[in-house]
């Protein structure tokens, strides 16, 4: 379960899907963890006065903790009646049993009344019952006693087995201690409790904190405050585990704290001023309840007081956003989809289903249906699409009911299951007849085609998938090359095992033999492979005489971490360098990106593409995008795109007509007729007949056509290309923007509803549309708002008036969206 990185590379793979949602393995589980194991139940300095309890539920486990009024002891029992299995003390039932405290003079129980001593459980009395127990039957009836210990002067632990043979709690995290000596435990008061519930195994929920691989795409807040490519999470002898990242703060100033992570079900997040504990509790094999506890440190000044009571009011809200981030990897990745099904339900008899993961934001969902109502006008006939969220159509609710639609929206993270990769294709098949109502044959189109939509769909003989592609450019570049294809940069392929391959059936040979232990992550590994690729950009400098080359380090990849950027990396393009001390940067690049227990099986260097300038100061590099059907290309757009230092693409054009971007109908055609030549000879060995095809190519400072990457898949093309039907251009962009205030998750909702109604009416008619992360737009603090728009760029103006050209886009429609988001936050503060 415990996913543990350290020094050594060391990782652990994922448990099987069963182990998650099997009901007897969740009864194995409760049995063999949280009944055999040290747990958590609450803290000492919350039971100080005669009579305090603390009762809490343990796996379904109700227990209780007791300052016995006659001993001023404490004392712990299974919080049940041994008569009719009534409780003794009161269960949380708002909050599924979590940790309850509260005052109780006597151990009585509350169905019947019996009555026990507090010193030891015994049954004293048992009112208008008809019966005189024996001494020996009264001791069978005595309540059943806990094991419990005190860990740091203040956590209470408890066992529920017998603890003769096993190591106390303090035996095993007496390390711990020592990291915990500088944080004061006896001078912090509670300060409050958060609860949230979560759709998901209790496992999955550690598992995710117990890796921080994910923080720079699922948390921007935190990875602006943290250097997250050196998050390390250290295994402490499977009993607990110390999490560490550097801060970005410079300095001596640094603030200390330590994360850690007690198995099976507690972190705690300890800071000078404040502390968190956070408590996992499974209530079910697919239910887990987070309790959070505040704490803040105590101080006689009033302002002090003050200051550290807001700091841990600002913590809280950054942990519960973190939280929610992580409940939301994926959640929200729906809207992509509605365009490109719109002018996909022209084509279709009864129209076209779109299954979401959650429900579109009301502004986005109200612009997508006015394009809807301009294309069926064009058209003069209705187009039916429908939007499944959930086994339900959810457009009627927003029509007939928008009110409650947005209380959907901002109330649906409280309902959705985790997300997997499978989601789509079991949504398909749990609500199968709803999606497909009486249809003959239905195509299901996922957003890339893979071998587990054809399994997973494998039953229904009247669905249809696209083929299956392969992004593999050096798949593509040396089998192209191979049938005389010649627009393609010059390209080596970097095998894991050390070797260069530069033709097709090398490549195939080097991937047959492929050996498992080759793309181990040890050092051995990754520097051999090092080694191999910088000895490769040389060869590809000294022999074949080019100035700038590029690496992509998985050759399979979409870009990140993959794309090598010249830009960012210089030192290892440098040649002049010592080539022991390239070896080392790219060593070390190579640690600090690729966290998987595996690395690529090959990586690719090419000639650096030096592209022409196009209209606009942007450079010639282009997405082409069309539709293969029975081995034929059908296109459907041409993109260009822009890029930042890094080679990340952050914004492109769209149009219906080559000369409203600046090109001519000659370089459309030739790009459009470079795709047919390759689809055709690509159709038979890939296998690959039906689906989508795009990909990325250069038009060259010498005016030659490069085709460099395959992105086989609808991609972020596929909602700007739709609008190009009502014969509109359209500029795409990203806008990134923190908000410095404290707002809360339903508050920043309401902020990008509003800022999204702005943008969507006069001037700016500008489209809104999420992406795969921050549907709430909520993140750590500070809060981060990402949008995703549309606009028309002739609306793209300077304050004369005069059109302004492509390379000003971006900052301009940056410059809208920040100027609307400060004005709501004036408004509304």
């Amino acid at each position: 379960m415990l996913t543990t990185v350290n020094s050594d590379k060391e990782l652990f793979r994922p448990l099987p899907p069963y182990l998650y949602n099997d009901p007897t393995v969740y009864q194995l589980e409760r049995e063999n963890i949280f009944g055999k194991n040290w747990i958590y139940a609450g803290r000492l300095d919350r039971l100080k006065k005669l009579g305090d309890y603390l009762s809490i539920t343990i796996a379904g486990y109700p227990i209780f903790i007791y300052r016995s009024p006659l001993t001023n002891e404490l004392i712990a029992f299974h919080n049940v009646c041994s008569h009719r299995a009534g409780a003794i003390v009161p269960i949380n039932l708002n909050h599924y049993g979590s940790a309850l405290y509260g005052n109780q003079s006597l151990l009585k129980c509350h169905y019947h009344a019996w009555l026990y001593d507090s010193r030891d459980g015994s049954l004293k009395a048992t009112p208008n019952f008809n019966h005189k127990f024996q001494p020996v039957e009264k001791k069978c009836l005595n309540l059943r006693k806990i094991n419990f210990e005190i860990f740091a002067e203040q956590f209470i632990f408890v066992n529920l087995s017998d603890t003769k043979e096993k190591p106390s709690i303090n035996t095993l995290l007496h390390d711990l201690l020592n990291d915990m000596a500088h944080f004061t435990q006896n001078e912090h008061h509670h300060y409050e409790t958060q609860y949230y519930l979560l759709k998901c195994n209790w496992k999955t929920f550690v598992e995710n904190y117990q890796e921080g691989y994910h923080v720079h795409a699922v948390h921007p807040g935190l990875d602006n405050e943290i250097k997250a490519k050196e998050y390390v999470v250290t295994n402490k002898n499977n009993i607990y585990s110390i999490h560490y990242a550097p801060l970005n703060k410079q300095g001596n100033d640094q603030e200390k704290f330590l994360w850690v992570y007690i198995y099976p079900n507690l972190t705690l997040s300890l800071y000078d001023t404040y502390f968190g504990i956070d408590h996992i509790l499974p209530i079910g094999k697919d239910q887990t309840l987070l309790a959070y506890d505040y704490f803040v440190r105590s101080s006689t000044d009033k302002s002090q007081r003050k200051d550290r009571i807001a700091t841990a009011k600002r913590a809280m809200i950054r942990t519960i956003d973190l939280m929610k981030e992580d409940k939301l990897i994926c959640e929200y990745g729906c809207d992509r989809s509605l365009l490109p099904a719109l002018w996909l339900a022209m084509g279709f008899e009864r129209g076209v289903t779109v299954v979401i993961y959650a429900p579109p934001n009301p502004i986005e969902l109200r612009a997508y249906l006015d394009i809807k109502q301009r294309f069926e006008k064009r058209l003069n006939r209705s187009i039916q699409v429908r939007i499944i969220y959930q086994g339900r159509d959810i457009l009627p609710l927003y029509q007939q009911d928008p009110k409650e639609y947005t209380r959907l929206c901002k109330q649906c993270h409280s309902f959705l299951i985790p997300f997997t990769d499978d989601f789509h294709a079991q949504e398909f098949k749990r609500h199968f007849d709803v999606i497909t109502g009486d249809a003959t044959c239905s195509l299901v189109f996922p957003f890339e085609t893979m071998e587990m939509h054809r399994q997973e769909l494998a039953n229904y003989t009247n669905v249809v998938l696209p083929d299956i592609p392969t992004m593999d450019k050096a798949k593509h570049n040396f089998l192209l090359r191979k049938h005389g294809f010649k627009d393609l940069p010059q390209l080596l392929m970097v095998f894991i095992d050390g070797s260069v391959i530069d033709e097709y059936d090398k490549y195939i040979t080097a991937m047959t033999c492929l050996s498992p232990s080759d793309t181990l992550h040890i050092p051995e590994n990754v520097a051999r492979f090092s080694r191999a690729i910088v000895s490769t950009i040389d060869r590809l400098h000294f022999e074949y005489k080019y100035e700038k080359v590029f690496l992509k380090l998985d050759a399979k990849g979409a870009g990140g971490w993959s794309c090598v950027s010249p830009n960012e990396n210089p030192l290892l393009y440098d040649w002049t360098q010592n080539v022991d001390v390239r070896i080392a940067y790219l060593i070390d690049y190579i640690e600090k990106n690729v966290l998987e227990d595996e690395l690529p099986t090959h990586a690719v260097v090419e000639e650096f593409i030096e592209a022409q300038t196009r209209p606009g100061d942007i450079e010639a590099d282009y997405t082409v995008c069309g539709f293969v059907l029975d081995s034929i290309f059908y296109p459907t757009s041409i993109n260009l795109c822009g890029t930042d230092t890094r080679g990340q693409y952050i914004e492109q054009w769209t149009a219906a007509e080559a000369s409203q971007m600046g090109d001519t109908s000659t370089d459309w055609q030739h790009m459009f007729k470079i795709y047919a030549r390759m689809v055709a000879i690509e159709a038979e060995p890939f296998s690959y007949r039906n689906g989508i095809y795009a990909g990325d190519i250069f038009v060259t400072v010498k005016n030659e056509y490069k085709q460099r990457d395959w992105n086989i898949r609808r991609g972020g093309r596929s909602t700007p290309e739709s609008l190009i039907m009502l014969d509109e251009s359209n500029y795409e962009t990203k806008v990134n923007i923190s908000i410095q205030q404290e707002l809360t998750c339903e508050k920043l909702f309401d902020l990008y509803t509003n800022v999204c109604d702005r943008l969507t009416d006069a001037p700016n008619y500008m489209y809104p549309f999420s992406t795969a992360y921050c549907y709430f737009c909520k993140s750590a603090v500070p809060n981060f708002l990402r949008i995703n728009v549309l606009v028309d760029p002739q609306r793209l103006i300077d304050e004369n008036g005069t059109k302004l050209p492509k390379n000003k886009h971006r900052q301009k429609v940056n410059n809208i969206v920040k100027q609307i988001v400060d004005d709501e936050l004036s408004i509304n503060t």
